[in-house]
């Protein structure tokens, strides 16, 4: 190692970001919020065109908090699911939806390390 700053991961890093800022004008925590909602996007047009429904007026999290549409995904996926879907009056009714996704999920054989928590909600 010849003891130059670059030379460590740290210092690749850094300037990598530096390169990043310099180029877009962001910050790194700026670049990842663009691309979390870049990415949000082209979620919800893939769910749009799935379920052959209007998601324009939403957010990602408005229209997926009420689990509705995440027990719809699944239903799609496994049609022999038993997965009822709830329409949610109260936040408990949404959360059981989203707890009925998560352990269809699961029962799918989706390993935990990447599923979410209904607490991320």
């Amino acid at each position: 190692m010849s003891g130059r700053l670059n030379d460590s991961p740290r210092g690749s890093r850094g300037s990598r970001e530096a390169k990043m800022q310099s180029i877009y004008g962001m910050s790194r925590q700026k670049l990842v919020e663009v691309e979390f909602n870049e990415k949000s996007k082209e979620c919800l047009e893939w769910i749009e065109k799935i379920l052959a429904i209007d998601l324009k007026e939403k957010s990602f999290y408005e229209a997926l908090q009420s689990g509705e549409i995440l027990c719809a995904l699944f239903q799609l996926a496994d049609p022999n699911s038993k997965i009822r879907v709830k329409k949610p009056s109260t936040p408990f009714l949404a959360a059981e939806n989203i707890n009925s996704f998560l352990n269809g999920c699961r029962n799918l054989g989706m390993k935990e390390s990447v599923r979410f928590n209904i607490i991320n909600f």
